[in-house]
Formats: structure tokens, sequence, C-alpha cells
């Protein structure tokens, strides 16, 4: 995020002027009326990156020209073909950013969080990195320093505070953090290309009793699924006595014996019971198949469970988190979100 001084530039040419032209630029070069034939052609690009600071004066390039070219294309041929000897073009008409490399010591200042623990202030990380890159290759010197007020960047009462509001007040010229692209901040501020994708996240108490050992063999199932359960066990034992004592053939049992045959089903052992009708047997069929697709459930959850020590959260969404109103919710103020919340 920067708000750069502009650079003073200006290019010197021979004699009266003529202008050639790249996509985004001009080029001050040479008054074609004033070249005679065998003249010599020479090109400087001069810049100033601050108004304190010297010009920098660079050669471009020389021609030698038989004939005065009349427009672009002409000077472009001349220094190609037989009769004009000399430099490529290309160079002077490239983007004046590509060759103006060298700020010559210019001080850039740079807001940034946060600090060190020591309290200096020293950009680290892939910022950092890439800063040091640039202060290197462009010759520049750095003045960084945190925001006063240690925000990164919030509308608060119609002014910027934080890092965005000294670039806003001119008391910066780059922010180097990572700060989040708003629309509100691209109004005001100017971004780069983007170095990073990051999100939020939100740190709660651990829940009470998510490392309890009961609740380690109670959370296979869901209470729905608890319930349902006993239930059709009850409904099995039930229509076991039932059977028994309505089909003839079968000794009468009374409920208590048949909810412990529910009891050694589930712990996965038979009965001494003799089952001789067919209805006796279709329900004790069933209710050994339900008990065993129980235990296989269970036994498969359980010892997932205690491979892996997952924690029940008691909301996934921030609706949900409003839904209980027994969750207070804080955030550091003085950044993105500030202004994020306050649109909801």
């Amino acid at each position: 995020m920067t708000r750069l001084p502009e650079l003073h530039s200006e290019t010197l040419s021979s004699s009266p002027t003529i202008t050639l032209s790249s996509p985004s630029s001009q080029a001050v070069v040479a008054e074609v009326s004033s070249l005679r034939p065998g003249a010599e052609v020479a090109f400087w690009d001069v810049y100033q990156p601050a108004p304190h600071l010297p010009q920098r004066v660079t050669a471009l390039g020389k021609w030698h020209v038989d004939e005065p070219p009349l427009h672009q294309a002409d000077l472009q041929t001349s220094a190609k073909d037989a009769g004009g000897r000399g430099d490529d073009l290309s160079d002077i008409l490239r983007e004046p950013w590509d060759r103006r490399t060298n700020l010559t010591g210019l001080v850039v200042r740079c807001t940034t969080l946060p600090d060190n623990p020591d309290g200096s202030v020293k950009i680290s990380g892939i910022y950092g990195d890439l800063w040091d890159a640039l202060r290197e290759s462009l010759n520049f010197t750095e003045n960084c320093f945190r925001p006063p007020d240690g925000a990164w960047g919030a509308l608060k009462d119609d002014s910027w505070v934080g890092m965005v509001g000294q670039l806003v007040r001119d008391e910066a010229d780059v922010a180097v953090a990572p700060l989040d692209k708003t629309y509100d901040r691209s109004l005001v501020v100017d971004y780069p290309f983007p170095l990073s994708l990051e999100g939020y996240v939100l740190v709660i108490k651990r829940p009470s009793g998510s490392n309890s050992m009961w609740n380690s063999y109670l959370r296979e199932f869901t209470p729905e699924a608890w319930l349902l359960g006993c239930a059709v066990l009850v409904v099995l034992a039930l229509s076991l006595t039932l059977a028994m004592r309505l089909s003839p053939g079968d000794d009468p049992v009374a409920l208590g014996d048949a909810v412990m045959v529910v009891v050694a089903a589930l712990c996965q052992t038979g009965t001494t019971m003799n089952f001789n009708s067919y209805s006796s047997r279709i329900v004790t069929i069933a209710l050994f198949l339900t008990c065993v697709l129980v235990y296989t459930f269970y036994t498969s959850f359980l010892i997932s469970a205690l491979t892996v020590n997952k924690i029940m959260l008691p909301f996934r969404t921030l609706q949900e988190m409003y839904a209980k109103q027994s969750y207070t919710f804080g955030f550091n103020g003085g950044g993105s979100l500030e202004g994020y919340f306050k649109t909801l």
C-alpha cells in the first residue's frame, strides 16, 4: 500500500524537438528540420526522484543518419538499414519506470505493524524480505515507524486511523504490513499486487467436560440415536414376551427374562431358552441382528474417538453463536474487521 512522491523527469535532445510516443509515455527526441545528412542525434533520460535530490542523466543512445527522418517510423528504420547507424529505439519507447531504477538514496517513510518485543521497528517475514530486496534494487533508504495508535487502518468519525490514516495524512509513504484490501481503503490509498491470502478464526475456551472419560464413551451416538436404540430394544423385548406367551409350543417367559435376553444379545452372548415357534424365532433373529449392528457401529466409533481427540464445539458459525446469547465476542479494533462488523 503506497503513496510515493512523483518523479520529476524530462528528456533532453539536440536542437528543436519532435515527439516519439509510447503507449503510456512520451519522449522528446529531435527536430528533423534542424538535422542535416550525417548528423549525430544523442538522447538522454533525465529524472529527479525528489525535488531535494540531484537529477540523474542517463544516455539512451546515439544515431548517425544520412537522411533526416520524417517521423518515428523513419527514425527507427534509419537506425537499422544501411543508411543509418546507431542504437535501437526500444529503450526509448519502454516505460520510464523500467529504466529509472535508481532512487539515489531517497528516504522512504514506511509505517508497519507489529513492532518487536524490545520496542524496535524491524520488518520481518515475507514482507521484510520483499522490502529489503526492493531497497537494494531501487537504492533508497528507509525510515520505518509504527502508528501511534497501534491500529491497522479503520474509518472512525469520518477520519482514518492507524497506518491507513498516516498514508492519507501524508505522514508515511508506504505501509509494509499484511493489510486487508477493502473497498473503503481502496478509495484513499493504492494497493500493489496481493502477496498472501489469509483468513480469520475464532478462539474460544475449551468446552467443559470435553476431556471427560465418560464423555468419550457416550458421544459416539447423538442423544436421538441413543433414545431410538433403546426404544427399539424395548419393543423387541415386549415382542419376544408376547410371541413366547401367544405361540403354541413355547414356554411363556416373563418380561424380565426377555430383557435379560436383550442384554445378552447386546453383550454378544447366547441364551438357554428354546424358541420353537416361527414367530419367536423371527423376533429373536431380529433382536440379535439389531444388536450386532449397534455393537459394530458403536465399537468402530469408539475406536476412532479414542484414537483422535475430537472436541465437540458449542457452535460452528457466527449465527449459532449469536443464537445461544451466552457468548461475548471481541476483536482488535482499528482494522478491517471493525468496518466489516459495522456493516452487518
